[in-house]
């Protein structure tokens, strides 16, 4: 996580800490926002919306699934699968689910220690989703990072992104 670190959502929530971290707050917010808007053009009209619509703070995984598709060849004769990550989340605003399939998956990364520091204390699942990044990786893949309420952050490394909207 580049903007939202655990140690600013901890600070902001500190009420000690409050006043002398609205300023860094207010800048990883807007710092954020004006990256997300240099990703429009790589990503579809409606996929774009549906980021700058929902925000997924306080958001619950409801599964995480890999998929793996046909073997495609590539131009070495090799054959490598086509990876996919499905995410389902329930909007906590709404009630809404959001589908994100993520095509074209190098790296999924699970940062999970039980000795990471806890926001909140949980018992039964990975927790609520505290703020996610869409960032670029680099010029060909883009990276989507969650930071839950445990402490514990989900990066997904890809290519392509459809997003499904339900209920």
């Amino acid at each position: 996580m580049k903007y939202f670190t655990k140690k600013l959502w901890a600070d902001i929530q500190n009420e000690k800490k409050y006043e002398e971290t609205r300023d860094l707050w207010d800048s990883a917010v807007s710092e954020y926002h004006k990256q997300f808007e240099g990703l429009k053009s790589r990503l579809p009209a409606d996929v774009y919306e549906i980021y700058k619509q929902y925000s997924l703070h306080d958001s619950k995984i409801v599964s995480l699934e890999a998929v793996n598709h046909s073997p495609i060849k590539r131009s070495n004769k090799s054959k490598r699968s086509n990876k996919s990550i499905c995410v389902t989340l329930k909007i906590s605003i709404d009630d809404n689910i959001l589908i994100f399939e993520y095509k074209n998956v190098t790296d999924i990364n699970f940062k999970y220690s039980v000795e990471n520091q806890k926001f909140e204390d949980i018992n039964d699942d990975l927790g609520y989703i505290g703020y996610d990044e869409l960032t670029e990786k680099n010029k060909n893949y883009l990276r989507h990072e969650f930071l839950l309420s445990t402490g514990n952050i989900i990066e997904i490394i890809f290519k392509n992104v459809k997003v499904f909207l339900g209920q």
